[in-house]
């Protein structure tokens, strides 16, 4: 009887042990939903949004900050690099942009600045060699450099320009003195 409540007692801590590991990222997800979720309602025209997304008009994808996945660590410093740009609405093209500026208007619902996704393909193949550099040679991953920024998100491949646009060559290092020794 007592070999049984050791046995039993060992199952009851396992179970808690996985429990409380499952409770930890739960609670790891949702800190990172509310963080998206204030990122968005804090960016300019929460409402203008919200009204472009139940309006029904095809080939709106969102605002830049819900479109791609970063650590948590990362977060800051890629939410500060991306400034306003977060903000503005990914649309599938220049129609779909004109179509919503006009809604916007009739229904006076604030102001966005739209990404149209043919237009930003366009403008990104003309430099398509600057995105495709690598971190320049000269700068040493064991004195702080982290990386690309844009090597830090996790986006689908219709987003690549896009991030491309917000990010540019900017390079992420773990502390602002390890910046500063290595870039000046």
């Amino acid at each position: 009887e007592f070999q049984e409540l050791v046995s039993e007692k060992s199952i009851q801590e396992r179970t808690k042990y996985r429990l409380e590991k499952e409770q930890a990222k739960l609670e790891n997800d949702i800190a990172r939903l509310e963080s998206r979720k204030e990122i968005i309602s804090e960016s300019r025209g929460t409402n203008a949004i919200t009204l472009l997304l139940e309006s029904g008009l095809e080939g709106i994808h969102g605002p830049v900050a819900s479109l791609g996945e970063v650590e948590d660590h990362y977060r800051i410093a890629l939410e500060v690099a991306a400034g306003s740009r977060l903000g503005q609405v990914v649309v599938d093209s220049d129609i779909i942009a004109a179509k919503s500026i006009d809604l916007l208007k009739r229904k006076k619902a604030g102001r966005l600045t739209f990404l149209p996704l043919n237009k930003i393909s366009k403008n990104s193949n003309n430099r398509s060699d600057v995105f495709q550099r690598s971190v320049p040679a000269n700068l040493n991953k064991n004195t702080g450099l982290i990386g690309k920024a844009i090597d830090l998100i996790q986006f689908d491949s219709t987003y690549k320009n896009v991030f491309y646009y917000v990010f540019g060559e900017t390079i992420v290092f773990s502390d602002l003195s390890s910046a500063r020794d290595q870039i000046g």
